[in-house]
């Protein structure tokens, strides 16, 4: 999309711009990474952020093949099916269209992340990217706790969780969380 989409885009992408804060919660995560996508020598500035969309929208579609395929086991042909059924979508085609949308696809991306990291056991990794998730769009995440809490559960259960472990993951988990500490310092550049 060249200009503004119908939505909180103008905003979105102003927050980009200026580094301001959105609404609540402030996406602090989209926000730095719409002003990266924005120094591209490419078009006009909205164009630039909302290509940030259409690079995430891209990712989710391709390491959703790779998860169906490597983790799950489906068939090339199925996953790459599965992948482009996400694409044409109701929501992801239009989501890949605009800045503000361009948040829930970069939700999608840190959940496929975080599926991936405990379907490798890297729980130290997956603590990280829920930490960092939280910083684009916590309120979704928190839904996924629950689903969370029954794979570390599964884990504990089959090879126990030691203290080093817990601490560990608590760890990367506050400094994926971190990114948070951008909002205070630009409380002066609100967009709203």
């Amino acid at each position: 999309n060249p200009t503004y989409y119908a939505d909180d885009s103008p905003e979105t992408i102003t927050a980009a711009f200026t580094l301001g804060i959105s609404h609540p919660p402030g996406y602090p995560l989209h926000t730095l990474l719409g002003r990266l996508f924005s120094i591209l020598p490419l078009g006009h500035f909205p164009f630039r952020v909302n290509l940030l969309s259409a690079f995430l929208a891209a990712g989710v579609c391709l390491l959703l093949q790779a998860f169906l395929t490597q983790k799950l086991q489906v068939s090339p042909r199925l996953g790459t099916l599965f992948a482009l059924f996400w694409m044409v979508g109701l929501t992801a085609y239009p989501a890949s269209l605009s800045a503000k949308t361009g948040i829930y696809q970069l939700t999608a991306l840190f959940l496929l992340g975080i599926l991936w990291a405990f379907f490798e056991d890297r729980l130290g990794f997956a603590a990280f990217l829920l930490g960092l998730s939280f910083t684009n769009h916590w309120m979704t995440m928190g839904v996924f706790l629950p689903g969370f809490a029954v794979f570390l559960y599964s884990h504990w259960k089959e090879r126990g969780l030691g203290r080093s472990q817990v601490i560990q993951c608590s760890s990367l988990f506050l400094i994926g969380l971190s990114v948070y500490l951008f909002l205070p310092s630009r409380d002066r550049k609100s967009v709203v």
